[in-house]
């Protein structure tokens, strides 16, 4: 994912012809998207996503002003913004499975002691 990518960075990182980045508050904003992921709670997971890609581009927008610069901002922006539906999807396909497989923990005791009693009753009648 790309928190585990960004764990590989340190605090601080230069993006060459853009700037010197403080990672600092996206390793934070990690921490708390995963969090949210454990909880299973996918939304407030994707609105701390939207709001970190913003936060860069953000602080992108400050740092620079020339017209290369914000090209490349611009194509982050529309990049960023394309990213979060597809991210909203697969976190919900992840907090989907997540669920489906501790509720087919928490019944499969019952399911399996069903036909044996069904088999008995049968019997039993017949």
């Amino acid at each position: 994912t790309a928190c585990n990518a960004l764990q590989k960075f340190p605090g601080k990182i230069y993006v060459p012809l853009i700037a010197d980045y403080d990672l600092t508050a996206a390793h934070k904003a990690c921490q708390t998207f995963k969090a949210y992921i454990a909880d299973a709670k996918a939304e407030k997971a994707l609105e701390e996503l939207h709001s970190s890609c913003m936060d860069v581009v953000k602080a992108a927008k400050e740092h620079h002003d020339d017209d290369k610069t914000q090209a490349q901002i611009s194509v982050a922006t529309i990049w960023a913004e394309s990213m979060v539906p597809k991210v909203k999807e697969g976190v919900q396909v992840v907090v989907g499975l997540m669920l489906a497989l501790r509720n087919f923990a928490a019944l499969l005791p019952a399911a399996m002691s069903l036909a044996p009693g069904l088999l008995r009753g049968a019997t039993a009648v017949k």
